[in-house]
């Protein structure tokens, strides 16, 4: 994630690439001669040089780097989850108190097409009243082999449809009962099954895990459906566009999410991008702090309600 989004403000008409942080000297160092720019070791010997910077250290790692970054007055990016406890989200918000564009959260689906376009019927009456909803998150294997060690499925995972939830419903969570199964791949949940009633009386069923096949070339079994009292909307969150197969191995790579090697497409991590610089520039955009924070909350719960 960092290369991806240090690619994309590199290539951006209104920022300028400053530095690359990593505590990898050779990656760093890499990234740094591909990109045009330089290379640092800690985040305290670029901060005079910078008005803003994006944090996509692994999701542990996300709260002293941001603290560190609002202290010094700079705009900040992190990536999802902002943290993986409520408390250190909480001490993100309070130390951007400074302004209200001094902390964003890449929630990548608030940037999707197809998420936006649902949100714009579900708001426009498309569907009466929302009854219900249903929400489903797979990731395969290899995603927890990757991040399992320091993560877990509702971290890695369910915090994406915890905020998407939250957004599409417009109300908070008053009743949260899970279940599910841990350490059969990761040292945390593999397997969440979730049940949250809002304020608003809508109910909600999110059912995640990473445990399909490694091998599986499509990495997310992913969609949504809300259920309302003049109709209904599904969207299909996977990413299985493109499928490309040989005689000894099948890929579907994903072609919605990520930029392309040309950076010429309209990818929705390059649309989140472009709303964070337009946001250091004096606009609203872009999943707040105080919003991701409430995504946060719900993960916790549901956390609580596993153990």
């Amino acid at each position: 994630m960092g290369y991806d989004h240090s690619r994309i403000i590199a290539n951006h008409p209104h920022a300028e690439l400053v530095a690359v942080i990593d505590v990898n000297e050779q990656r760093r160092d890499e990234v740094a001669k591909t990109l045009g720019t330089r290379s640092s070791d800690s985040l305290a010997s670029v901060l005079h040089d910078i008005d803003a910077v994006s944090v996509c250290t692994p999701d542990h790692l996300h709260v002293d780097y941001v603290l560190e970054a609002l202290a010094a007055r700079k705009r900040v990016l992190v990536e999802k989850p902002m943290a993986t406890s409520s408390s250190a989200a909480l001490k993100m918000v309070t130390a951007a108190k400074w302004d209200a564009n001094a902390l964003t959260v890449g929630h990548l689906l608030d940037a999707d097409p197809r998420v936006e376009r649902a949100r714009a019927i579900l708001r426009s009456g498309g569907i009466g009243d929302l009854w219900h909803v249903r929400i489903r998150r797979h990731a395969s294997r290899a995603v927890a082999q990757h991040v399992g060690e320091n993560s877990s499925v509702g971290w890695f995972g369910t915090i994406h449809d915890a905020d998407l939830l939250i957004n599409l419903v417009d109300a908070a969570p008053v009743e949260v009962h899970a279940t599910g199964v841990a350490n059969l791949i990761s040292q945390g949940w593999d397997v969440i099954d979730a049940t949250i009633t809002f304020d608003n009386g809508v109910y909600a069923t999110l059912h995640e895990s990473w445990t399909l096949a490694a091998a599986r070339a499509n990495r997310s079994d992913s969609g949504i459906v809300l259920i309302g009292s003049e109709g209904s909307l599904e969207i299909d969150l996977g990413h299985g566009q493109v499928l490309h197969s040989t005689e000894d191995k099948s890929v579907a790579p994903d072609v919605m999410h990520y930029p392309s090697q040309s950076l010429r497409d309209s990818s929705d991590l390059q649309v989140q991008l472009d709303r964070w610089i337009r946001s250091c520039q004096g606009q609203q955009l872009g999943v707040s702090g105080e919003r991701a924070l409430a995504a946060v909350q719900l993960v916790d719960r549901i956390h609580a309600s596993l153990q």
